[in-house]
């Protein structure tokens, strides 16, 4: 869903899914709600907003540096990284229920915000 979400707006499929997918696993992994909404949409020419909402209310989760050793913990930190890479940028909703990101498409730049629009 995500590649086809981000094709259609003339992204990249590799980029932006690989976040969106990061997104949705650790929604997966750790939201205690019964279901998970994926969203995306192209807010203007050049940009692509995605969505994930576990309907989880929780306080921001921080990205953390795992040890070499950890077998999980590098989600959020791995997505922090490559939406920057992009020169994307990306938060959760004032409640935690919503993890979002916005990437550029073709070379547009978003900002370095983290709170939702």
């Amino acid at each position: 869903m995500a590649a086809a979400g981000l094709s259609y707006a003339g992204g990249s499929r590799r980029g932006g899914a690989d976040r969106a997918l990061e997104l949705l696993t650790n929604a997966v992994l750790h939201g205690a709600g019964s279901s998970v909404a994926y969203r995306s949409w192209s807010p203007q020419p050049g940009l692509v907003h995605i969505e994930i909402d576990d309907g989880t209310e929780t306080p921001e989760p921080q990205p953390t540096q795992a040890a070499a050793s950890d077998e999980s913990g590098r989600g959020l930190f791995l997505v922090q990284m490559l939406v920057q890479e992009l020169g994307g940028d990306w938060g959760f909703s004032h409640r935690g229920t919503t993890v979002w990101c916005r990437l550029p498409i073709g070379g547009q730049q978003t900002g370095r915000e983290r709170s939702q629009p």
